[in-house]
């Protein structure tokens, strides 16, 4: 019997979008054609993927944002 499509793209996001080691999720958005066009020069400029100049965004912002809180400032930051 043939896969549906439903079918076929759950067994290839089970085989190319699974993170072994657990430590990554899934992150799906639409954004402006001007932050992708960034996102996309920020990318080559530092060799790197868009994945990865998100990450190195959002991480790079936290630091910032958080560098002058204290323990509980930053508890309630992180949703605790």
């Amino acid at each position: 019997m043939a896969l549906t499509n439903a079918e076929k793209q759950a067994r290839y996001r089970e085989r190319h979008l699974k993170d072994v080691e657990g430590m990554r999720e899934r992150l799906q958005a639409v954004v402006s054609i001007q932050a992708k066009r960034a996102l996309e020069s920020l990318a080559r400029h530092h060799g790197a993927t868009l994945a990865g100049i998100v990450e190195r965004l959002a991480l790079e912002e936290q630091a910032r944002v958080t560098a002058g809180m204290d323990a509980e400032q930053f508890r309630q930051f992180v949703g605790e």
